[in-house]
C-alpha cells in the first residue's frame, strides 16, 4: 500500500507534498514527535489521511469551488473528533484544531521565533474550534493568533475545570519549567 505523500528516507517517513501543494503553503518535513522518535508506519499513515483532508479543504478554499462527493466524507469525519488546542506564545495565543496536536505543535514550533510557554488541549470539533474564535474574535490579531488577555485565559481556565475528562498531554509546559518544579 502507498502512501499519500509520505516517502521513505532510509527507513524514515517524510512528508513531501507535490509543487501543487506547496503552492498551497504545504512544506517537505520529516514525520517525528518533538522528543524525536520517528512515527510508525501506522502513525504515518494516519497523519497521510489528515494531510490529505487539509489539502483538498485548502484546494477548495483558493479555488472557491465545492469540495467533491469522494472528499466530504473524510471532512465529515474529522469534524466527529479530534482536538482544539491552544498554544501559548508570549503575547499571543493561536487556537487551532488537528487531529495529532502534539505533532502540529512540533510543525509549529519550527515557525516560532521563540518556544511556547504552555499548550493545552482538549477533545473536540472544527465546530468547537470555530466558536472559540468568534467568542474571542475581539482579540484576534491576525488567522487563528489572538492577544493573551484575561477574557482569553477565563475562556481556556473553563475548558480545564470543565468536567470532560482530560487527554493525555493535556496540559503541556516548557521543559525548563518542568524542570524547576522538579
Amino acid at each position: 500500500m502507498t502512501l499519500r505523500y509520505i516517502t521513505w528516507r532510509a527507513g524514515r517517513p517524510r512528508f513531501n507534498p507535490s509543487s501543487r501543494e506547496r503552492a498551497l503553503g504545504f512544506k517537505s518535513h520529516d514525520l517525528k514527535y518533538p522528543d524525536g522518535r520517528w512515527l510508525t508506519y501506522e502513525e504515518a499513515q494516519a497523519y497521510g489521511e489528515a494531510i490529505y483532508t487539509e489539502i483538498i479543504a485548502k484546494r477548495a478554499e483558493k479555488t472557491g469551488k465545492k469540495i467533491g462527493h469522494r472528499a466530504r466524507p473524510k471532512l465529515q469525519s474529522i469534524d466527529r473528533g479530534g482536538y482544539v488546542y491552544f498554544m501559548f506564545c508570549g503575547d499571543e495565543v493561536k487556537i487551532g484544531y488537528s487531529l495529532a496536536p502534539i505533532r502540529r505543535q512540533a510543525q509549529l514550533m519550527t515557525a516560532l521565533p521563540r518556544e511556547p510557554d504552555t499548550f493545552f488541549m482538549r477533545r473536540g470539533t472544527r465546530a468547537h474550534e470555530r466558536a472559540a474564535h468568534r467568542e474571542l474574535a475581539q482579540w484576534r490579531v491576525r488567522g487563528e493568533w489572538f492577544r493573551r488577555v484575561p477574557e482569553l485565559i477565563a475562556h481556556v481556565q473553563r475548558l480545564m475545570d470543565d468536567d470532560t475528562p482530560p487527554t493525555p498531554a493535556n496540559v503541556w509546559k516548557r521543559r525548563d519549567e518542568d524542570k524547576a518544579a522538579s
